[in-house]
């Protein structure tokens, strides 16, 4: 009797312990961070509806009108973005990362202008931008950069400004304005990562092989310059 009772009390301890685990191990749901407005930083999580700085998987929404959002010294993450418009998103000596693959952007967001290397990245696969945005690199002070996977932008998208487009085997699809306009500065596009470098299926356009694939409009003005660097075939 003293034996099977210990047993039984085994049993259920191990029961119990294996539905702990499972619990622990359930994916995580994405949370929804609505910014509550105004000119704040990004790591002040009073400002987010979610109580927490968004992370991989959340869906951020900054729609206040009138808001400035400042992402300075750290690496900040992101599922979606949706930027309202009159707003805007700084990224100074900062990463920021998008995993989920959309932006709708009818807003400004701002690539350095501060010592520093800023960079927006893919965090996976390819990011694409609709809405009727603004996308700056400012590389005046520090480096400016967009780059890792690939950037889809809209037709009502514009980039602009003076930076690098496209680090480690980067893509880009453009229906919207490219715009190298800051005197005297490059903007440069790498696209080795396409046309022979990632190969056939793995870029944009015809045989899904072209790194740059533009169907918009790419153009140097008031004393810009375009730099384009693809891999030799």
């Amino acid at each position: 009797m003293r034996l099977t009772s210990v047993r039984r009390r085994l049993t259920v301890s191990a029961s119990a312990i294996a539905l702990s685990t499972l619990a622990m191990s359930s994916p995580t749901t994405a949370a929804t961070c609505t910014w509550a407005g105004g000119n704040n930083v990004w790591t002040n999580i009073a400002q987010w509806s979610c109580g927490v700085q968004p992370g991989s998987i959340d869906n951020v929404f900054i729609s206040t009108p009138g808001s400035i959002v400042s992402i300075s010294n750290i690496n900040a993450n992101a599922g979606t973005i949706s930027l309202g418009s009159g707003n805007q998103l700084n990224i100074t000596n900062s990463s920021l990362f998008i995993f989920n693959n959309a932006v709708t952007n009818n807003g400004t967001f701002t690539i350095g202008g501060a010592a520093g290397t800023a960079d927006l990245r893919s965090g996976s696969g390819n990011v694409t931008f609709t809405g009727t945005g603004t996308i700056v690199l400012n590389d005046t002070a520090g480096l400016a950069r967009m780059f890792s996977g690939g950037f889809v932008f809209g037709s009502g998208q514009t980039v602009r400004g003076s930076g690098q487009m496209g680090v480690n085997q980067t893509i880009f699809s453009n229906a919207g304005l490219i715009s190298s306009d800051v005197n005297t500065r490059n903007l440069s596009i790498d696209v080795t990562g396409g046309n022979g470098g990632v190969g056939a299926g793995n870029g944009f356009g015809t045989n899904t092989a072209s790194g740059l694939f533009n169907t918009g409009t790419m153009q140097a003005a008031n004393g810009g310059t375009f730099v384009v660097r693809k891999r030799a075939i």
